[in-house]
């Protein structure tokens, strides 16, 4: 880890700019941690603590990893072409002995030390005192996944074996060390994400690096063939999953994801799509050309790989947004620290005398940043602590920033009535996404129609099954395959509100529970022991509850969601008076 206060801070500045650089650094590194500390939102966390929670229940000596899509009722035999054991053992653990609250401070913790790995590798503290805007922009980009996905492992494993890879090159470690933890690193990344793709890049690279660099000087100072073996290890260990050897059939499935539900995943949108995430990027790609420019010693080939590979990744997808602006800054930082074409004597010297530095160790004296540079560095760490822990709540979704569950995500209410009163026919959920906190709260009692494992069903039926969010004829044709006893339709998707004002015009379907999340939906019977005979609701006295009621700002908007679908399923209906949507007993009042 980096060291707490650089000497070369101290020896190289006045008592005025040493306090300015101590403090410049705890700036950026308290924003970090700030950033860091997100509430838990229903995104992909339920289905995966659920998964864990399985395996754990069902073990034996050793937990037994689902390979099957045993959530489901559609297709319960499905063969799973995700798997994500690591982490999803390590984050139910501390669920276990945390719950949420644990989960927000790992959260934090994780992504403070992938940034300090980062320094580490970068060059260490003093390189935030000399160059504080690239590494804010680094900071920016590791914002963008700052949610606790497996992502969350898979760049400080990459790191890691980046980090290996340079301390063998530099002959500080030796073959045997090397390769074990090279391997180790590999199982382990094909274990925590369906990105372990990553891992296995990276050592073709070192190899092909190693052949050029032999190619060049006549001679091996690292032999390609030990390389090559150890990225036959890395293939190899990469089948010590629930998979086995089918795992290297993975990545197949992913790009077929990619491809077909890009419209629907904000993260698999295209590059230029969001204006941000695509400026961060090239912001970066500038920074690396510049950095390129003004160094003299030529670029070892695989850290040019590893940059073009973290830009393809972005342009596939945003989520390559952080490891497009990570690896570029990384390198970038390097480059400018080591030495520029106005000091080239001090680096070749450095090159010669030094070689047993850290990649990244400044060779040159410090830079000291400009005014404007300062300024900026200093503002907008703060700005955004600030705009994103005590801003204003425009929207229920998105991320939330403190401790434990997110607020006015989970549909709490409606899924408690489910447990408390189970129906015995099956659940037809709409959205997909609504299979996140179902799985969590209602497995075993209940299974999902669908949910966003987009690797657990097949493309077609996870097609139609999107398609039914905005076709009712679609929706209407799934209901008559597959016959449920209840609907679940999300509130926050407006497009489904026309589906529930059908659905309710219809006289087939009754209203049972409702909340800010969720309205759900029972199949009209006559029989008085029929499930909505016994929990149905007349549509003009449909009462929602579940509202946040210790965080006025997220009531508010809950309020407003309630308002939006009242006069959405009323609108010339005549199905709800337009003055009883102000009513206290339907929406409670605020205080």
């Amino acid at each position: 880890m980096p060291d707490s206060i650089p000497e070369e801070v101290a020896r190289d500045s006045s008592p005025g700019e040493f306090h300015i650089s101590s403090l410049l650094i705890a700036v950026i590194l308290l924003a970090c941690a700030a950033l860091g500390l997100i509430r838990i939102g229903p995104t992909d966390t339920p289905w995966h603590l659920a998964s864990a929670r399985l395996s754990f229940e069902t073990a034996g000596l050793l937990p037994h990893w689902l390979t099957s899509n045993t959530f489901s009722y559609t297709f319960p035999d499905f063969q799973l072409k995700q798997q994500y054991p690591l982490y999803q053992s390590i984050i139910y653990a501390v669920y276990r002995a945390f719950d949420f609250e644990g989960l927000s401070i790992f959260h934090c913790i994780l992504w403070f030390c992938t940034f300090l790995l980062l320094l580490r590798l970068g060059g260490g503290l003093k390189t935030v005192a000399s160059h504080p805007l690239p590494w804010l922009l680094i900071l920016l980009g590791l914002q963008r996944r700052m949610i606790l996905r497996p992502d969350i492992l898979t760049l400080p494993l990459l790191l890691l074996i980046l980090a290996n890879w340079e301390q063998f090159d530099r002959g500080r470690i030796s073959k045997l060390r090397f390769f074990v933890t090279a391997t180790l690193l590999q199982w382990l990344l094909s274990n925590a994400h369906q990105m372990w793709t990553l891992g296995l890049l990276a050592m073709t690279l070192f190899f092909f690096d190693a052949l050029y660099a032999g190619f060049r000087a006549r001679r091996h100072s690292v032999n390609p063939a030990f390389l090559f073996l150890t990225l036959l290890s890395g293939v190899l260990v990469t089948c010590i999953n629930p998979l086995g050897w089918r795992m290297l059939l993975v990545p197949a499935s992913t790009i077929g994801s990619l491809s077909h539900h890009r419209s629907d995943v904000t993260e698999f949108a295209a590059f230029g799509e969001n204006v941000y995430p695509s400026a961060l990027v090239v912001l970066a790609l500038l920074l690396y050309v510049y950095s390129l420019l003004r160094r003299t010693s030529p670029r070892r080939l695989y850290e040019l790989a590893l940059v073009l590979g973290g830009f393809i990744l972005a342009l596939l997808a945003l989520r390559g947004t952080v490891f497009a602006v990570c690896l570029a800054g990384l390198f970038s930082i390097r480059s400018l620290s080591t030495g520029t074409r106005e000091n080239g004597a001090s680096e070749k010297s450095s090159e010669t005398e030094g070689a047993d530095k850290n990649p990244g160790e400044a060779s040159t004296p410090l830079r000291k940043p400009g005014l404007l540079e300062l300024s900026l560095a200093f503002s907008m760490p703060i700005l955004l602590v600030y705009y994103s822990h005590f801003g204003q709540i425009s929207s229920l979704q998105g991320v939330q920033y403190g401790i434990g569950k997110s607020r006015g995500q989970w549909p709490s209410s409606s899924l408690q009535f489910l447990r408390e009163n189970p129906p015995e026919g099956e659940i037809l959920n709409l959205s997909w996404y609504l299979g996140n906190s179902l799985i969590w709260e209602l497995y075993p009692g209940k299974r999902v129609f669908v949910d966003p494992r987009f690797e657990s069903y097949p493309r077609d039926f996870l097609k139609k099954a999107i398609r039914a969010e905005y076709d009712f004829e679609t929706l209407r044709s799934l209901i008559t395959g597959y016959q449920p006893e209840v609907i679940l339709l999300e509130l926050r998707l407006t497009h489904l509100h026309k589906h529930a004002k059908r659905l309710l015009e219809s006289g087939e379907w009754t209203p049972v529970a409702l909340d800010p999340q969720v309205l759900v939906l029972a199949r009209s019977d006559s029989d008085a022991d029929s499930y909505a005979a016994r929990f149905g609701m007349s549509i003009d006295h449909l009462e929602a509850s579940g509202f946040t009621m210790d965080d006025e700002r997220i009531r508010r908007l809950e309020h407003q969601r309630i308002r939006g679908f009242y006069s959405r399923i009323s609108a010339n209906s005549g199905l709800v008076e337009q003055n009883h949507l102000k009513d206290s007993s339907t929406v409670p009042p605020l205080h």
